[in-house]
């Protein structure tokens, strides 16, 4: 949802929360040599859009029992194999993470630079649902996709995308949050509808409505 209109207009909703924060500290808890998190959107797409917005939010995840600080470096995806374009690792010490984000046009393109992908790197598979030539992939299709050719571990952060070839993460149950979402919906329309419902009063001859 856009935060800017909730004040605007009146709303019934239950708010997505993408658990992205808590998907990545495991990650790099199980996965402790990794330096760099390629993340993955759509270019075009709203939602591609919306999604590296949230990615970018995060500064900094807590790793481990000692909850070790991790500061994460977000640039565009140019950096992911392990000869980077530009010669020299981004890394500025030991304590931070690059985030790539992919700036691929096509799925041709993305899949081809995810293949060579290098052992210290893991991806996050958020959205990526069209490219711009207007080509549009299902949730599934860009899923097994992207993961066929992967040769490192995806996490993503949708339950959907369980079975299709990512390893885990911290998933939210869209179908849970679809009823949660009706029931809200239909609570506020039957409070409505009671609150159109006219008095009654009783009279001994007939019943008036005023």
């Amino acid at each position: 949802f856009l935060e800017d209109v909730i004040d605007k207009r009146e709303l019934t909703m239950v708010p997505e929360k993408l658990h992205i924060k808590e998907t990545l500290e495991k990650a790099l808890e199980l996965h402790k040599e990794i330096k760099r998190i390629f993340v993955i959107n759509d270019t075009v797409s709203t939602t591609g859009k919306m999604n590296r917005k949230l990615v970018e939010k995060l500064k900094e995840c807590s790793v481990g029992n000692n909850k070790k600080k991790i500061h994460l470096h977000h640039i565009n995806g140019t950096v992911a194999t392990s000869t980077p374009t530009n010669g020299k690792s981004t890394r500025q010490n030991e304590n931070t993470i690059d985030v790539l984000h992919s700036t691929s046009n096509s799925m041709e393109k993305l899949l081809d630079k995810i293949t060579f992908l290098d052992k210290h790197t893991i991806v996050l598979l958020m959205s990526y649902n069209v490219d711009k030539s207007g080509q549009s992939y299902s949730y599934d299709d860009s899923a097994r996709k992207i993961t066929g050719v992967c040769r490192v571990p995806v996490y993503g952060v949708w339950d959907f995308q369980a079975g299709k070839g990512i390893i885990g993460g911290k998933l939210v149950n869209c179908r849970l949050h679809g009823k949660l979402a009706a029931k809200a919906v239909l609570g506020k329309l039957n409070i409505k509808r009671q609150q159109k419902r006219p008095d009654r009063t009783i009279d001994r001859n007939n019943i008036r409505e005023s």
